[in-house]
């Protein structure tokens, strides 16, 4: 099973990141466009783990304690892919307490010996893949403010042909 660890933003945040997603799409580019109920801001991304794997991820989850936080939106950026294609992001500002975040799972992860992709970390929502970005203008900006009160353990299925995010558990942060 695919596993990672995320920030869930609430239905009103969803709507109008669909919205914006919409009025992209409208405009002619052209994309995979993020599903609403896999909108997330991906914390620590684990990737395939065996199933007995899961109780120790979620015991780690457990042992996470943070406080709610306020984050906000900026402007849209590309990951590069293979070819001309792209992933569309959101790049998000008052990143201080993401990376704190981060830094606790991560710390709390390689204590029970569990491998993460050792990477600078970047926080993001993203909005698009297969993104064919030919002259889409990252310097507008979108700003929008999310707030987060808990971290899910998210599980990622294809089904049908459709990728599918599955909040397997969760914590509230106090």
């Amino acid at each position: 099973m695919r596993v990672f660890f995320a920030l869930l933003p609430d239905e009103n945040t969803k709507a109008k990141l669909i919205r914006k997603m919409r009025q992209i799409e409208q405009s002619g580019y052209v994309g995979r466009f993020t599903l609403r109920d896999n909108l997330h801001v991906t914390v620590e991304f684990i990737g395939e783990v065996e199933p007995a794997t899961l109780s120790t991820l979620e015991t780690v989850l457990e042992g996470i304690q943070h406080k709610p936080m306020t984050v906000q939106t900026d402007h849209f950026g590309f990951f590069q892919t293979k070819g001309s294609n792209a992933v569309l992001a959101l790049h998000l500002v008052n990143q201080e307490d993401l990376s704190n975040l981060n830094a606790l799972l991560r710390a709390a992860l390689l204590e029970v010996g569990i491998p993460f992709q050792d990477r600078p970390y970047s926080p993001h929502l993203t909005l698009a893949r297969h993104f064919i970005k030919d002259d889409f203008d990252v310097s507008e900006p979108f700003r929008l403010t999310m707030t987060f009160s808990k971290l899910s353990l998210m599980e990622s299925k294809q089904s049908g042909g459709v990728l599918t995010y599955i909040e397997r558990k969760s914590i509230a942060f106090e």
